[in-house]
């Protein structure tokens, strides 16, 4: 399995991530965080907007 993040479109890990299925935000992140998996047989995204801590 190969995971991807993005924060609005921009690529936050570099290279393909096998087996890591976490990322750390700072807490003034702001924006549309995406997670995309794949495998041989398929793939999916999942995208989810985060907002600055207070």
């Amino acid at each position: 399995i190969i995971y991807s993040w993005t924060l609005d479109g921009k690529i936050l890990e570099l290279g393909p991530m096998v087996r890591n299925t976490t990322i750390q935000l700072d807490e003034g992140t702001d924006g549309n965080i995406s997670c995309s998996v794949k495998n041989h047989v398929s793939h999916t995204q999942k995208t989810i907007r985060v907002k600055p801590c207070p």
